[in-house]
C-alpha cells in the first residue's frame, strides 16, 4: 500500500470538480491511486491487528461509497470527496459497537476508535457508569493519556444531559458532556507519504485499547 503524490492531486481535483463528468473522465485514475490504496491500508491494517486482542478488520467491503445520498439534503453536490472506511470486530460495517474508522482528504488522513453517535439509551448506561464506576472510568483515563491519547471533545452538549443536572459540579462532568466517547489521531500529507504508515495506525488502535476495554464492560 502507499500514497503518493498523484492521489492528493487527484483529491484536490475532486474537491474543485466534483460533478459526474470530471469523475467518469478520472475514475480509473481515481480507483487506482485514491480508493486501492486505501482499501490496501485497511487489510494492512487488519494484518497486524489480527494476532492482537483488538483483531478488528476491513477492507474494500466496509469502505463508503463515493456517491452521495442527496435525496434529503440541500446539498447537491453528487460525490463524497474524501475517502473513508471501518475496520469492526466482524468485518463488516453492520457492526453496532465501537469501532475504528479511517478518513482520506486532500489535506490528510485522520482515524478515530470508539463509540460514535451511540443511541440515547446506550449514553446514557454509559455517562451512569462513568459516575458509579469512576475508579475504572478514571483508570481509562489515565492509561489513554499515557499513550498520548484523550477523549474528543469536538462534540459535547453545552449543558448538562437529561437526567444528571445534579452532576454539573462534578469533576467528571466536561465527560459526562460527551456525545461520543472516542479518540483520534491526525496525519499530514507528508506523514502520509511516508512509509510505515499502516503500522502507525495499528499502534493508535492498540493504543485506544483502554476506551474500547471500558465500553465493552459497561
Amino acid at each position: 500500500m502507499a500514497f503518493t503524490q498523484q492521489t492528493f492531486d487527484v483529491l484536490e481535483q475532486f474537491s474543485v470538480n466534483n460533478s459526474k463528468e470530471w469523475f467518469m473522465e478520472n475514475k480509473s485514475t481515481y480507483e487506482s491511486v485514491v480508493r486501492r490504496p486505501f482499501a490496501e491500508m485497511l487489510e494492512e491494517i487488519s494484518s497486524h491487528l489480527l494476532s492482537t486482542d483488538l483483531p478488528y478488520s476491513g477492507g474494500e467491503k466496509t469502505m463508503f461509497r463515493v456517491n452521495r445520498d442527496v435525496r434529503f439534503s440541500s446539498d447537491k453536490s453528487p460525490y463524497n470527496t474524501h475517502v473513508s472506511g471501518l475496520l469492526t470486530p466482524d468485518g463488516t460495517k453492520s457492526e453496532a459497537t465501537a469501532l475504528l474508522y479511517f478518513h482520506l482528504e486532500e489535506d490528510g488522513l485522520f482515524a478515530v476508535g470508539g463509540l460514535y453517535k451511540p443511541s440515547t439509551e446506550r449514553l446514557g448506561e454509559l455517562r451512569t457508569a462513568m459516575l458509579e464506576k469512576e475508579p475504572d472510568f478514571r483508570a481509562c483515563l489515565d492509561e489513554l493519556q499515557s499513550a498520548g491519547l484523550s477523549l474528543d471533545s469536538s462534540d459535547a452538549t453545552k449543558t448538562m444531559p437529561r437526567g444528571f443536572n445534579d452532576y454539573a459540579d462534578h469533576p467528571l462532568s466536561e465527560y459526562i458532556k460527551l456525545k461520543n466517547l472516542m479518540v483520534r489521531i491526525d496525519l499530514s500529507r507528508a506523514e502520509l507519504l511516508s512509509s510505515g504508515l499502516s503500522r502507525q495506525l495499528s499502534e493508535f488502535a492498540l493504543s485506544a485499547r483502554p476506551l474500547f476495554s471500558f465500553l465493552s464492560r459497561h
